[in-house]
């Protein structure tokens, strides 16, 4: 299972494009490759620069599994472009590289702890009627006046050939190119598309405990003293653990222990962890 491909010289968007494709009846897997975004964003709605040369990708599907396991693919989806950087790093002869990357809770992709890329997720659905309707998915509610259609939609950006300015960035950027190191987007693209569907088949078959295995041991700051953004307030505690679901557990102070499923790693001690 590999999907179609759709490249864009310009587009607003790979995951508005993606969602515009669902919502004309769309399932995938459709992958939306682009070489330049002029409305890119991020988690939070926020900017994400994206000038040609960088990687701007998005896959449409819906995950044969129950809802409630979709959420486990943010793991998945980070730790495959992590893979994916590896992988050709490793072809190039850069081995040095291969240990400068990680993984920034809950889903960046870190090249000697600056920011290389991030991947966002989201859950798209639409009603349309029952004629020529995609069949109900496990654990969908019963549909109303008409049948009920949902599926994924992830995003990879990453910077190969360019980072965003400093004062553009709430941490410090860096760009694959800076280390010397030039990758053709479709190349990334292929690489990527390949390591997805063999995680993704792991995935499906045994659960999220492998994922969750290699995802922890290129967790940033896994161990180590921490603080961390969280709706309206600022925690500092000890990064316990990733628990199976995604979820970062943090010790306070008084020893007690916070699972947090939303939030943002703001700054990190290394005296301890990666």
């Amino acid at each position: 299972m590999s999907g179609q491909l759709l490249v864009l010289n310009e587009v607003d968007s790979t995951q508005i494009e993606a969602r515009r494709r669902f919502e004309a009846g769309e399932n995938g897997p459709l992958w939306v490759l682009a070489r330049r975004q002029t409305a890119g964003r991020g988690r939070r709605a926020r900017s994400w620069e994206s000038p040609s040369g960088n990687l701007h990708l998005s896959l449409l599907f819906r995950p044969e599994v129950p809802l409630r396991r979709w959420p486990e693919l943010s793991l998945l989806a980070s730790l495959v472009a992590v893979k994916t950087i590896e992988r050709l790093t490793v072809q190039a002869g850069r081995r040095d590289l291969r240990e400068a990357l990680a993984l920034k809770w809950p889903n960046d992709v870190l090249l000697n702890g600056c920011k290389l890329g991030g991947i966002l997720l989201e859950t798209v659905q639409a009603v349309h009627g029952a004629s020529g309707a995609t069949p109900p998915l496990p654990d969908a509610p019963a549909p109303g006046h008409g049948d009920l259609r949902r599926a994924l939609i992830i995003g990879w950006g990453l910077n190969l050939a360019a980072a965003p300015p400093p004062e553009q960035v709430r941490w410090p950027a860096t760009a694959l190119a800076e280390t010397g190191l030039e990758v053709h987007p479709g190349l990334v693209f292929e690489t990527l598309r390949d390591a997805f569907w063999r995680w993704y088949q792991v995935w499906q078959a045994h659960g999220v405990r492998n994922v969750h295995q290699a995802w922890r041991k290129r967790a940033f700051g896994l161990g180590g003293m921490i603080r961390l953004r969280h709706g309206g307030e600022e925690l500092h505690g000890r990064y316990v653990n990733i628990d199976p679901s995604g979820a970062l557990v943090l010790q306070l102070a008084d020893g007690r222990q916070r699972v947090l499923h939303a939030g943002e790693v703001a700054g990190v001690e290394m005296n301890e962890g990666k």
